[in-house]
């Protein structure tokens, strides 16, 4: 998740393309000032402001929030992935934000089948637990590579 951040923070226009390409929102970001940040930042793109440390720092309301934002601005991508190809590194953890998604769907799912008693939308929530596992096991194959 950080990698992904200092990388957003370093190229605004990649928040649009995370976004709107994979699918990517701010809840999906385990660590939530960073869901926080994204989100603001996906606003800032949106509505054609720039994305700057003075932007964000002016736009987030959460003072740890601002203090993340700051440590960001102040990263280099470049040092937290040593030796590795840093698109196939982002593509590595655009491809997890999928399958962790996926996950979330998938255990809603399953809480809705513990919960319900009709056996027809059981079949129905087992059909679409099922299409959820091949996602997942497949890698999350819709990741563009």
């Amino acid at each position: 998740e950080r990698y992904l951040m200092a990388r957003m923070v370093e190229s605004p226009a990649a928040i649009k393309v995370i976004a709107e390409d994979y699918g990517i929102s701010g809840e999906d970001f385990m660590n939530p000032s960073y869901g926080r940040i994204f989100d603001t930042a996906l606003d800032c793109v949106n509505s054609g402001k720039e994305v700057s440390s003075a932007v964000l720092l002016t736009e987030l309301e959460d003072e740890k929030d601002r203090f993340t934002a700051t440590v960001l601005f102040d990263s280099d991508p470049d040092d937290m992935v040593p030796g590795k190809n840093r698109d196939t590194f982002l593509l590595d953890c655009v491809s997890d934000f999928n399958k962790k998604k996926l996950e979330r769907e998938k255990q809603k799912l399953l809480d809705e089948y513990k919960n319900t008693e009709d056996p027809e939308r059981k079949k129905e929530l087992l059909a679409e637990v099922n299409e959820l596992n091949k996602l997942i096991n497949a890698g999350c194959e819709k990741v563009k590579r």
